[in-house]
């Protein structure tokens, strides 16, 4: 059972690539409307905000805990428990909801992660060499650093 929070666009390429690999997505938005949209969309499940505990992924689609506001998050503490939990903020690469999930026992994975993933895959595609990943995270964590 995956979870999505948030119904914008990241929430949407979230929500068709966890059903691409066989995912039973649930999206969950504080706006039910917005919610119910993109799962009709996704073929996937509008739920509850929050979220019911159970979910093996949690994805964070939305902008909460990004910096100026990192002590923010997204749910309550109370709902984050074991999984995964993959937050798309990578501005702080560490997030609330991050920490959190980590204290509760879960993976947890970075938006600075798909920062990253992102940038090389265009590099790729537009040089049609592989991308200098090292040098793609290095500059990355550099940017992140002096803007926050």
């Amino acid at each position: 059972r995956a979870v999505v929070l948030g119904a914008g666009g990241a929430a949407r390429a979230a929500a068709w690539a966890l059903r691409a690999q066989g995912a039973r997505v649930e999206i969950s938005a504080r706006r039910p409307d917005e919610a119910a949209r993109l799962a009709l969309e996704a073929r996937a499940v509008a739920t509850s905000w929050p979220p019911a505990p159970g979910w093996d992924v949690l994805v964070n689609a939305t902008p909460v805990g990004t910096w100026p506001d990192v002590a923010q998050a997204p749910i309550d503490r109370a709902f984050v428990r074991g999984g995964l939990v993959y937050d798309l903020v990578y501005n702080p690469p560490d997030t609330t909801l991050l920490r959190w999930a980590r204290d509760a026992g879960a993976e947890t994975m970075s938006g600075l992660e798909m920062l990253v993933g992102q940038a090389c895959r265009q590099f790729e595609w537009w040089t049609g060499e592989a991308a200098p990943v090292a040098t793609i995270e290095r500059g990355a964590a550099e940017f992140v650093h002096r803007h926050r």
